[in-house]
């Protein structure tokens, strides 16, 4: 097979395929890339099919990415932050391991969502963060639970008008504003 070929073969195979396929991946001559497809369709399917991140399944994606340091599992883990997948033990042991800037954004904005559903407030510090890292859903998400202070409240200012990001931050502001009111 080319290299083109080797790279979709994860969309061919069945999930039994795949289930065959990973623990032998070391033994077959594919291209690193095309394995680290393989690898990120066999975790993905395996969280699909459980609808969670077992601890079992987490440690198993830890050991793989020990090994190889991909790219993919990484990838995976954001993909489990941004829907809350992780639990709050399993995002300590990401951490000490993942250091990119979507890793960083993703676990702030877990951390402030989970602050929220156990019936906190977002504080000046944790607005502030959501900010400054660009996780505006987050800080909406927040605003829509009337949960955050009114120190976090004046953190959200109107931006100005060549401001990265101006229509979300507006809308932010916009929203915060009506709660400033009340």
């Amino acid at each position: 097979m080319d290299i083109s070929e080797q790279m979709e073969l994860h969309n061919a195979l069945s999930n039994e395929a795949i289930e065959k396929i990973y623990p032998m991946l070391n033994q077959l001559s594919l291209h690193d890339h095309a394995k680290e497809h393989v690898i990120w369709s066999y975790f993905s399917r395996k969280i699909c099919e459980t609808g969670s991140l077992t601890d079992d399944l987490f440690q198993e994606m830890f050991k793989c990415y020990s090994k190889h340091q991909l790219l993919a599992i990484e990838s995976l883990i954001i993909e489990m932050l941004k829907n809350d997948f992780l639990s709050t033990n399993q995002l300590g042991i990401a951490e000490k391991v993942f250091t990119g800037k979507a890793f960083i954004k993703e676990a702030a904005a877990f951390k402030c969502r989970h602050k929220v559903r156990t019936g906190n407030l977002l504080n000046e510090a944790d607005v502030s963060a959501l900010l400054q890292l660009g996780a505006y859903s987050t800080l909406e998400f927040a605003l829509d639970k009337c949960a955050i202070t009114a120190d976090g409240l004046n953190q959200i200012v109107e931006p100005g008008h060549m401001e990265k990001d101006r229509k979300k931050k507006l809308a932010l502001f916009k929203k915060a504003s009506k709660y400033r009111m009340k």
